[in-house]
């Protein structure tokens, strides 16, 4: 039955609802039941004695994690069985998803925004910081440093958008989940009304005919 569960909660990791790029509360419970058997005790004592701390983590996780592809988790997660002799934070996991999707680092940037190879949002962020005539212009020390006082703002601001957007997605869920949940009422009560209706043509049938 073990090897079962953690099975299932594999597969949700890896095809989280059918490919989807929405983290789901449910996909950070099978990530903490990762965490589990691969770091044992070595993650699970801070939560003995603790019964709200599961929920927390649970929340935490779902909510910084917000904007990642569930997809990337699957090489994080063998980096972490095969380098990690301890649990990553947050902010480490995801880093170490954001590579798995190709989130460039500084040098990458260097490298692609010389040659105007915007192959990722991030790139054509701290290219427009630096701005192109010191790009193209400037040494590359002087330009990478320019990069390093703009990376990690223009990495903030990109996950900033990221969250925003899936939040956004999430609200039009909801949206549209309360407008099938009035469709369904609707016409439920429309259903009701046409057999009260019926109901009371029946009735004066019967008067008619008994007089």
């Amino acid at each position: 039955m073990q090897k079962k569960r953690l099975k299932n909660n594999w597969i949700v990791l890896v095809n989280s609802k059918g490919g989807s790029n929405m983290i789901t509360k449910k996909i950070i419970r099978a990530l903490y039941e990762r965490f589990v058997t691969i770091y044992g005790k070595r993650f699970t004592h801070d939560f003995e004695g603790h019964d709200n701390r599961l929920i927390m983590w649970i929340e935490d996780w779902y909510e910084g994690l917000l904007g990642i592809d569930p997809k990337t988790f699957k090489d994080a997660i063998h980096f972490m069985m095969t380098t990690l002799k301890w649990p990553p934070t947050l902010p480490e996991f995801r880093e170490l998803c954001e590579r798995s999707d190709g989130f460039p680092n500084e040098r990458e940037i260097l490298i692609s925004g010389s040659s105007r190879n915007f192959h990722h949002p991030l790139i054509k962020i701290v290219y427009d910081k630096v701005g192109s005539w010191e790009f193209h212009n400037s040494s590359a020390d002087k330009v990478s440093k320019l990069i390093s006082v703009y990376y990690l703002e223009s990495l903030a601001n990109l996950r900033k958008n990221l969250y925003e957007e899936c939040k956004n997605k999430l609200i039009d869920v909801d949206l549209k989940l309360v407008n099938q949940d009035k469709e369904v009422e609707d016409g439920r009560r429309n259903q009701e009304d046409n057999k009260l209706r019926f109901g009371n043509l029946l009735s004066v049938e019967r008067d008619i005919s008994k007089r």
